[in-house]
């Protein structure tokens, strides 16, 4: 790959996890650590820096590495899409010896782990939703403005939407016969009716809502027209985003775009369900998929990218495949 000895550091930073690796220029894996969140909006962007620096030093000391060699360090972390320059500058400081140090949003690393120049469309459906596209340095963002603005085509909003339509049955404000099933079914996911636990669920928000979209992806793969209809409303607005996204480079023809988030990763029937709602001119020109790395490996590609002397679209194959020998052992 190259004639000189460098590192790579990538981190992939969640509101749950923070995965960090370290590898050679080659992609070999020589250590790995994960901690806990890392999102500067949930534990604030003081203890954020602190994970990142340690996770750092943690990872070069676990594999004998110093600055005497090259190394790169690439960030990326959830909720840093807005403090991406001053969480750059924070760790540059930190670590003034790398060649080159990053922090940015983790969408970068799902971007990342398909395409050799990072350029593409993202559409994440999890617990939230959003879209991005990328050009050069260049990052979008369409739709995924929070829960309280804009939250269609996330887990969140499935399991919000189904929450409500049992609700809405208990009352008499629907055909309690139609819901039936559903009622059913979410009380015993959530081991009570959810009148019963209002406070809980108001307590345990997002995540909590969230787990209740999987209870509607089941009773839709039999039929059940409530569950259906959920889905359907939720995947016609991640098309829409899409969509949006894709219109925004009318030139091109051949647009990657990198599915990511649990409701895609989990759920196989979601993407075809969301390729029904696209518009007829937008089907042909973009291919969807879903990564076989993990989003950690975006953010070491992203880190080789920083060697000058490294061409990463040629080295790209090559280094995913010693990432993939080592990752796991």
């Amino acid at each position: 790959m190259a004639s000189f000895e460098g590192f790579c550091i990538g981190i992939d930073g969640g509101g749950t996890k923070t995965e960090g690796i370290l590898t050679d220029i080659s992609g070999r894996v020589l250590s790995a650590q994960t901690y806990g969140s890392s999102n500067p909006n949930d534990v604030g962007e003081a203890e954020a820096m602190e994970l990142l620096s340690l996770l750092t030093r943690d990872l070069m000391i676990s594999a004998g590495v110093t600055f005497a060699s090259p190394v790169c360090i690439f960030a990326g972390v959830s909720g840093a899409w807005s403090k991406r320059d001053v969480m750059t500058q924070a760790l540059s400081e930190r670590f003034g010896g790398a060649v080159h140090v990053e922090v940015h949003s983790d969408v970068i690393n799902l971007l990342s782990t398909m395409s050799p120049t990072g350029e593409g469309a993202c559409l994440i459906s999890g617990t939230g939703s959003v879209c991005f596209l990328r050009r050069g340095n260049e990052l979008d963002r369409v739709g995924g403005w929070g829960y309280l603005l804009d939250s269609a085509g996330s887990g969140y909003d499935v399991g919000r939407m189904a929450l409500e339509a049992v609700l809405k049955a208990h009352d008499g404000r629907a055909d309690a016969e139609i819901h039936t099933p559903l009622s059913q079914a979410v009380t015993a996911h959530l081991g009570g009716s959810p009148w019963d636990i209002l406070p809980a669920i108001y307590e345990k928000g997002k995540a909590y809502i969230a787990s209740c979209a999987p209870v509607v992806f089941r009773l839709a793969e039999k039929g059940d027209k409530i569950a259906n209809k959920i889905l359907n409303e939720n995947a016609a607005a991640l098309a829409a985003c899409l969509t949006a996204a894709v219109e925004k480079l009318p030139e091109c023809d051949a647009l990657p775009v990198i599915l990511g988030g649990s409701l895609c990763t989990k759920e196989p029937t979601w993407m075809t369900r969301i390729q029904g709602f696209l518009k007829a001119d937008i089907s042909p020109r973009i291919t969807m998929m879903i990564t076989d790395v993990p989003p950690v490996f975006g953010a070491l590609a992203e880190a080789l990218g920083g060697f000058k002397t490294i061409d990463r679209p040629t080295a790209f194959d090559g280094f995913k495949s010693a990432f993939l020998q080592t990752y796991h052992s």
